[in-house]
């Protein structure tokens, strides 16, 4: 009895392992929209190579390369100013540190961090294309 019971959780473990990893494939490449802690909504548009943020309050559109490090995080670096003013360029900020720790459909949440500020916020972003 507890050998079947053992067998039906790693099971378990396994399929949901699985199918968290198969889903963050659906994330490299779209189009995603993203609610603002300032309650505006960026636009994201992500490519096999490069990911565009359009800021819903500025109107700012920034441009990161994107590296995959495995296939639910990802490093967003060389930071390029795009259109409208940078606020945060005082900062310095090159490198973000992305991994997905939560799938829901068409949504998944994002922990990023900033090593450079020992800073760490989480964002849910919904696949829209």
């Amino acid at each position: 009895m507890n050998i079947k019971l053992i067998s039906l959780i790693m099971l378990s473990l396994y399929s949901f392992c699985f199918a968290k990893e198969n889903n963050c494939k659906d994330f490299k490449k779209g189009t995603f929209e993203l609610n603002s802690v300032d309650g505006s909504t960026h636009i994201i548009t992500r490519t096999k190579n490069k990911q565009i943020e359009r800021v819903g309050r500025t109107g700012s559109i920034f441009e990161f390369d994107i590296k995959w490090r495995d296939d639910c995080s990802y490093i967003l670096y060389n930071r390029k100013m795009i259109k409208g003013v940078d606020e945060f360029s005082e900062y310095k900020i090159d490198t973000l540190y992305n991994k997905v720790i939560g799938v829901d459909g068409k949504n998944f949440k994002v922990l990023t961090t900033i090593k450079e500020f020992d800073f760490e916020v989480e964002a849910v972003m919904k696949k829209v294309k």
